[in-house]
């Protein structure tokens, strides 16, 4: 049986940027493939699918040899506005999935693990090393993908993930971290509406879009249901247009001001080299995103795909990520409740954390914790989930 895919009625298909973008796929891939331990280029994603837009990235999965010493960039900018994303593969994660093939608990966790089979729907190979077996054996592990038995396997793992974020929230909430506890909810609802929609035959799209593409589901009363609640924990019920356009342009612009104030930590702490050289190497990474940054999200709020990015940036863009890259350059171990800490620290300049926290939406309040957590338990718990998943 074939998954479906369910598009955001909203999306509208550029040709043209479609063959920019395959083009600079070819071009890369001529360039990888000179290099030794390479064993194949896939191009994957919305340019191989659809439908493609401004905010599409360009998708391509790199295998390399157990024996490749090289280091692939995640991501690059180009000149044409690409985001050209890099995902390595290496013949050991795969040979993994080969060896549990015949065993389907074990194979569907490995399809959860490494979402290869999601984000390799539907891929088109650029080039395949003479010298390989997996041009074969990654279509005979890909159509594990579409058995349902698998599909509802890899429902049940998104759901054990979304009840430890809420056990996280809890856990927040209990502890006074209300921040943190009120990200870890909407983790959770984006595991529960993952293993929703996986139940109902869908392969994984981008995260930019889920939200719109999940609506493509309804009049579907249990989506709604789940959607009603997300959209609560997300701060996105009553957002209007202008307000997700500037939100988004606020993103770009909180990018600059927060090198500014990496800049400034580094200078203050100059004199504590682990410090210093781990404030070094955050700057060096954001400086190259920055670099060639533009707002990615503009041609889907120009298609009225407006809760979408919000959802990214608020869920799984780098801004949401900023407290722990931030607190982790001053602590040896990773910050239990780092939301709460960043903004709470005096480490930081005001200015930097309220605009942070104001972009994000999250609660200081332990009233509004628990209420949202209430909602999101009801709709894991609820019969249509357990029955089906």
């Amino acid at each position: 049986m074939n998954s479906t895919i369910i598009l955001a009625p909203q999306e509208t298909h550029d040709q043209s940027r479609q063959q920019i973008m395959k083009d600079r796929a070819i071009r890369t891939a001529n360039i990888l493939k000179k290099q030794a331990g390479i064993v194949g280029i896939l191009l994957s994603g919305s340019v191989v699918r659809g439908p493609v837009s401004e905010s599409s990235d360009l998708d391509l999965h790199v295998i390399v040899s157990n024996k490749f010493s090289g280091v692939l960039p995640e991501w690059t900018f180009h000149k044409e506005g690409i985001i050209e994303n890099l995902h390595t593969i290496r013949e050991d994660e795969l040979f993994n999935g080969w060896c549990v093939r015949k065993n389907e608990n074990l194979l569907a966790f490995w399809f959860y693990r490494t979402k290869f089979g999601d984000q390799l729907n539907c891929f088109v190979p650029l080039w395949w090393s003479s010298n390989t077996k997996w041009q074969e054996r990654l279509l005979v592990l890909l159509a594990f993908r579409q058995n349902l038995n698998i599909e509802k396997k890899i429902a049940q793992y998104y759901i054990k993930s979304a009840r430890l974020s809420l056990d996280q929230a809890q856990k927040a909430c209990i502890s006074g971290a209300y921040y943190d506890s009120h990200h870890n909810l909407r983790m959770a609802f984006q595991s529960t509406l993952t293993a929703a929609m996986i139940n109902r035959n869908w392969i994984i799209r981008g995260s930019k879009k889920r939200i719109e593409i999940a609506q493509a589901f309804l009049p579907d009363s249990k989506i709604k249901f789940l959607l009603d609640a997300g959209l609560d924990i997300i701060d996105l019920k009553n957002i209007t247009f202008n307000q997700a356009k500037n939100l988004c342009k606020k993103r770009l612009r909180y990018r600059r001001t927060f090198i500014d104030e990496l800049y400034r930590l580094k200078e203050q702490h100059k004199s504590n080299e682990t410090v210093n050289n781990k404030l070094k190497l955050v700057i060096k990474n954001q400086e190259k995103h920055d670099s060639m940054a533009y707002d990615y999200y503009e041609s889907l709020l120009a298609n009225n795909i407006i809760f979408g990015p919000i959802n990214h940036i608020r869920c799984f863009s780098g801004l949401s990520q900023i407290p722990q890259t931030i607190i982790s350059c001053f602590y040896h171990k990773n910050s239990r409740w780092p939301m709460n800490k960043f903004i709470n620290s005096s480490l930081f300049s005001k200015s930097v954390r309220n605009d942070w926290l104001e972009i994000m939406s999250l609660t200081s309040s332990n009233k509004r914790c628990v209420q949202l957590s209430l909602r999101l338990i009801k709709s894991i718990d609820s019969c249509w989930l357990t029955n089906n998943i």
